[in-house]
């Protein structure tokens, strides 16, 4: 097992304190908790907020089956997928053949949190290992082949006859180009950003091959911050064609009004058009305005987005609450709130 030296660690804590996106989320959350304790008072609960999007568990904000959202969406709209519950691999491999799968695939956590567990299998035999490991529920699914990936944040209220963009997230994988002279430990190093995956990297795959000059390299196509992924700032892209596309497809998901869609893509001209895209994961009451992330944005802009989305997740789901009040009480939320931290816990060891 691959392990840093002192001083790249050192390194590495140094840039984490310099760039606030890299510091724990609940500093990132910490100033919007007056928003949500106001709100509480003026709305005489604590958990009306579930109910920003009725169709989905807990509003999408904690304890909620990433397959059961998929199964909201219209079928052509999301990648083949399966839900795998244990058993023996020889189940597996089985449920695996019989849907057509090929690999490459993705396995990730039904319920997940920021890209925990999430992976690329090649072959069987990783297939075999993952489900070996996991004591967990988690997804097999079809890895999609179009290169680019967004996050576009969705927002309508009940009332409203269209919803809005109110953020797009650009991704940009972590990957290095060669010059035929230095390893890929070299390369990743050269960006502090990389350098703190090589650690995780090292573990899974060698990092001292010397890549051919030119050639390019993606080492994690998994589009998550927290494996090395940039996330930039692209709610310029907002166009009326693009929306149109995007109310389109959410208002087929019923009882839907707040959240992001990660979505995978050829072209950008082509997702305008609603054509060769595919949604990855949907997310509700517990999306992050990824946008916010972007390197040239402040943490106080983070802030303020954090404030503006989550100002809309509250009025909704207040509207929704009065409109059709929540049949489960305080203490059904609290110990489902509970529940959902001891297996997010247990997706971190």
């Amino acid at each position: 097992m691959y392990t840093l030296g002192i001083w790249p660690r050192f390194r590495r804590q140094i840039h984490r304190l310099l760039y606030w996106e890299y510091w724990p989320s609940w500093v990132f959350y910490l100033p919007v908790a007056p928003l949500w304790i106001i709100k509480a008072i003026e709305h005489r609960g604590v958990f009306y907020f579930t109910q920003v999007n009725p169709a989905m568990r807990n509003g999408g904000m904690y304890h909620v089956s990433k397959m059961q959202i998929y199964q909201l969406l219209p079928s052509h709209s999301y990648p083949k997928t399966i839900l795998i519950q244990g058993g023996t691999p020889e189940q597996l491999l089985q449920d695996f053949k019989e849907h057509g799968f090929t690999y490459p695939v993705i396995v990730k956590p039904d319920l997940g949190l920021r890209g925990i567990q999430v992976q690329v299998i090649h072959c069987e035999q990783e297939l075999t290992a993952y489900h070996h490991l996991a004591s967990y529920e988690y997804l097999v699914q079809e890895k999609i082949p179009y290169e680019n990936e967004t996050a576009i944040f969705y927002i309508r209220h009940p009332e409203q006859a269209q919803g809005r963009i109110t953020g797009i997230t650009g991704k940009e994988f972590m990957s290095v180009m060669g010059d035929g002279q230095r390893t890929l430990r070299q390369l990743l190093a050269q960006t502090p950003r990389y350098a703190m995956q090589i650690e995780r990297l090292a573990n899974r795959q060698n990092l001292d091959i010397i890549p051919q000059l030119g050639e390019s390299i993606c080492l994690e196509p998994i589009g998550n911050h927290n494996l090395g992924t940039m996330f930039l700032d692209w709610s310029y892209r907002a166009s009326p064609a693009l929306l149109e596309v995007v109310d389109s497809l959410c208002r087929q998901i019923p009882g839907f009004f707040y959240g992001r869609l990660d979505i995978r893509f050829r072209t950008w001209e082509e997702l305008e058009q609603g054509q060769h895209f595919s949604i990855i994961e949907l997310n509700g009451a517990l999306s992050e305005p990824t946008h916010a992330y972007d390197p040239r944005h402040s943490f106080w802009h983070a802030i303020k987005e954090l404030y503006r989305h989550h100002t809309q997740l509250l009025d909704i789901g207040a509207y929704n609450h009065w409109q059709s009040p929540c049949t489960q009480t305080f203490r059904e939320n609290f110990y489902e709130l509970r529940s959902h931290f001891r297996k997010v816990r247990c997706l971190r060891r």
